[in-house]
């Protein structure tokens, strides 16, 4: 612990947010959307303007890594079959 947090390395890679930093904000910010959609039994889709930032967001997350891949579409396929079983769409 004491030989990662006293490397300078450290330091500087935490200086410079890189693509990692960019993908975890984003990541967190759709899973604040998700929760959302869950609370709201999915009636936070039909606000105006909601879905064009969740799948704006949703796309900026898939193009920040290349394996983003494996966290959106599991995460776009559970919203879609929660948003389904609640009969909204």
């Amino acid at each position: 612990f004491l030989y990662i947090i006293l490397n300078p390395v450290t330091g500087s890679i935490l200086m410079r947010p890189w693509k990692d930093v960019s993908f975890a904000m984003s990541a967190m910010l759709l899973m604040a959307y998700g929760l959302h959609i869950y609370i709201t039994d999915g009636k936070w889709m039909y606000k105006k303007g909601s879905v064009p930032v969740f799948v704006g967001v949703l796309v900026v997350v898939t193009l920040f890594r290349h394996n983003a891949i494996l966290f959106t579409v599991p995460f776009l396929a559970a919203v879609l079959l929660f948003i389904k079983n609640k009969n909204y769409v």
